[in-house]
């Protein structure tokens, strides 16, 4: 049938589902959870995947994150997620790599959150060494700096914090640029309250413009 936009009852259900956050009453709801969640998000994955691809010049593939929780070693033992998410990767690399550059897209019960950048938590080790020699780079180096700057101001972006207190020992780079050194992934993200687009045609395009305002980081990783 093709993506028509996730309906008004999806960010509905996972509101609901986090202040019911039981089995027994994910049971009761499940066709609504199958009708409202899962079956359009299935349709907008697919009709994202062509479009990132578009952008990226490359193929690209989709994972769509259980809704159950993995609570073995967690203090939290609600079992249901209550959001969606979806990541992008280059179709020739498992969706966890740390050494690929990814799209991210979350549904949450009010907002809706995008992003771009490093597939895991921090790049592979070889990509993490490549990362750090680009940074004291002087066109590389400062052109991430520049991006980077450039997010943290802009409305409705942000860019995450780096890992490290302190730069690595071994490592140097031009002044202003250190603190690019404390970074063990990079991922820049946007964040806003569920718009009217998201129930229409026009959610794909309407998010495409997030996809390409952050595809110069996505760029930038890939070219390590």
């Amino acid at each position: 049938m093709g993506f028509d936009g996730f309906p008004k009852d999806a960010a509905a259900f996972l509101g609901a589902l986090a202040e019911h956050n039981e089995r027994d009453w994910f049971l009761a709801n499940k066709e609504r959870f199958q009708a409202s969640v899962e079956a359009p998000a299935r349709d907008f994955l697919d009709a994202m995947v062509p479009l990132l691809s578009q952008l990226s010049g490359q193929p690209m593939a989709g994972k769509i994150f259980r809704i159950h929780r993995d609570v073995r070693f967690s203090h939290d033992k609600t079992p249901y997620n209550t959001h969606v998410r979806m990541l992008f990767h280059c179709a020739d690399t498992d969706s966890g790599c740390g050494d690929r550059p990814v799209f991210c897209f979350s549904l949450e019960p009010d907002r809706v959150i995008t992003g771009a950048g490093t597939g895991t938590m921090e790049f592979a080790r070889e990509k993490l060494e490549r990362y750090r020699a680009a940074i004291a780079d002087p066109r590389k180096g400062a052109a991430l700096g520049q991006l980077l700057e450039g997010f943290a101001k802009a409305k409705g972006f942000r860019v995450d914090p780096p890992a490290l207190k302190r730069p690595p020992a071994g490592y140097a780079a031009p002044p202003g640029r250190e603190d690019l050194l404390r970074h063990k992934a990079v991922m820049v993200w946007h964040d806003e309250p569920i718009p009217s687009a998201l129930h229409t045609k026009a959610c794909t395009a309407h998010l495409m413009k997030r996809f390409e305002k952050m595809y110069p980081v996505f760029d930038w990783i890939e070219s390590l």
